[in-house]
Formats: C-alpha cells, structure tokens, sequence
C-alpha cells in the first residue's frame, strides 16, 4: 500500500502531466514537423517530448521507446533514433494519428 503523502503526490504529479499534455496537444495541433519540449511530470522534474501533428488527426499516440530510450536527434523536423517506435511514427501520422514520442527518462534521485 502507498502511504497516503505519496499517493497524493502522485495524483498530482499525475494530473500535472496530463495538464501538461493537453495544453501541448493544443498548441501544437497546427505544426507541420516535429517539434521538442519539455512536459514536467513532477516538481523540478521534466522530461522531452518529440511532438508531431497529422492534419485532421482522430486521435494522438503515445509512444514510450523501450531500451535505451528516446527519439534520437530531430533533424529537419523528424526523430532519428533506430528504435521500431520512433520509426513507425511515419506511419501513423499517415494514417491520421498525431504523434508524440517521450525521451529518456529523467534521472531520479533516490
């Protein structure tokens, strides 16, 4: 069970990044190519975000590379990293899906 001080922080955190997620889904459904920026997940913690919109798009994908992680460099607005996800993105902005790929994870003290 998690103590009640962590679950509530984490509800935050929690709410935090899906604010955080709305409001760049929102400002970035007009975008051509792709584009980076940070989402906080929690207090002074953030991580990046390669984000990539389709036209008319019905719905966005989240995609979280396995592995070492992350989309690569971004050059002339698209991820470059070998990982299968971050290569498929091609394919679902094709198919009407915005794209948005999370980058290696924070480093978290412990």
């Amino acid at each position: 069970m998690i103590p009640e001080s962590n679950a509530l922080a984490l509800q935050r955190s929690w709410r935090s990044f899906c604010v955080g997620v709305a409001l760049v889904v929102a400002t970035f459904a007009a975008h051509a190519q792709g584009s980076t920026f940070k989402v906080p997940t929690r207090e002074g913690v953030s991580t990046t975000v390669f984000w990539e919109s389709a036209p008319d798009a019905t719905a966005t994908v989240l995609l979280f590379p396995g592995g070492g992680g992350g989309y690569g460099r971004v050059e002339n607005g698209q991820a470059t990293s070998g990982n299968f996800l971050v290569r498929s993105a091609s394919y679902f902005i094709a198919n009407g899906f915005n794209v948005a790929i999370f980058g290696i994870r924070p480093v978290t003290p412990y």
